[in-house]
């Protein structure tokens, strides 16, 4: 041991330096995510090791270490690709370099599903507008499942289908971009039934008589009923013998006159005749007159929808 030092001394006194104690850099990094997307921000951490002083990071696979010199740097990738990132690690007794390939996967499709009337009714024309977006990208194809069956049959930007009966239905979308990934997004819609029609020709209610001081003599009482219709008379009040009566316009495809005698008579003050003309699946006439003492009856005229329990105003 005294032999060694007294060498060193000797070297020492020769002008020759001692043996250096740094340890030579050795490159490493990890990043993050581990696998990143496209357009997502992968940040590069080195994890050297050795006497370090100073980093340089080549992210753009050009050779040249000029891309940053702190202990992390970050990049984007435009497109999926495999891409090739060196870390160059400097210390006082010499320098290291690692390099690694970086993988990015491209990032799927986006999309949505836009249609047109947004009200509709069964046996409506339906428009649907596919409303793609591909921010690595482009757009290679849409295709939709309008019947629900699982199978694309449809493709292109836009397309129409028709749902014949009410009721909620699910259309699919599938976009397809150029790196082949996919996306399927659905949309439900509501197919609300067709709103019933009004009975054609409409239903007319002809009332003809005399007023009286004590009320009204109904002389004649007519209802001109489409083919098919039912008519009912209600009386109640002053002067009523028959309370009601129903009558059935024949299935003859033209109107016909429905005329109610049993009703012609002389009616008391508040007596009320009510007259209504329906068939199944229409909007029908609702006439009612009420008699007054002196004057002419008071007569309100309304719509009896399908399924309704009182008449209503006469708007579609």
């Amino acid at each position: 041991m005294k032999r060694v030092l007294a060498t060193l001394g000797v070297l020492a006194t020769l002008g020759f330096p001692a043996a250096s104690s740094a340890v030579a850099p050795s490159a490493s990094f990890t990043f993050s995510p581990a696998s990143p997307l496209t357009l997502e921000p992968v940040t590069f951490t080195s994890t050297s090791t050795g006497d370090v002083s100073g980093i340089a990071w080549d992210l753009d696979n050009d050779g040249f270490f000029d891309d940053g010199t702190g202990p992390s740097a970050t990049l984007n990738f435009p497109s999926s690709a495999v891409y090739t990132v060196r870390l160059r690690a400097v210390g006082p007794d010499g320098s290291g370099e690692q390099t690694q390939p970086i993988r990015v996967a491209n990032r799927p499709p986006t999309a949505s599903i836009a249609y047109f009337p947004d009200a509709p009714q069964a046996g409506d024309a339906l428009n649907f507008v596919a409303l793609p977006e591909d921010a690595d990208g482009t757009i290679a194809s849409e295709e939709w499942d309008l019947d629900g069956d699982g199978v694309f049959e449809s493709t292109g930007a836009l397309v129409a289908h028709t749902f014949e009966t009410p009721g909620t239905y699910t259309v699919r979308l599938r976009v397809v971009d150029n790196d082949s990934a996919a996306v399927v997004v659905s949309q439900l819609v509501r197919v609300d039934p067709n709103p019933p029609e009004f009975l054609s020709p409409f239903p007319l209610v002809h009332v003809s008589g005399k007023v009286t001081v004590t009320g009204a003599r109904i002389r004649r009482l007519v209802v001109e009923a489409p083919s098919g219709a039912t008519v009912k008379v209600r009386c109640r009040g002053g002067g009523c013998k028959l309370r009601r009566q129903t009558k059935q316009a024949p299935d003859t495809g033209h109107p016909s006159f429905l005329r109610f005698r049993r009703f012609e008579r002389t009616l008391r003050t508040d007596a009320v005749l009510q007259i209504f003309v329906t068939k199944p699946g229409t909007i029908g006439k609702y006439t009612r007159l009420t008699i007054r003492a002196g004057k002419q009856p008071l007569r309100r005229d309304l719509c009896i929808r399908p399924g309704a329990r009182r008449p209503s105003k006469c708007t579609q």
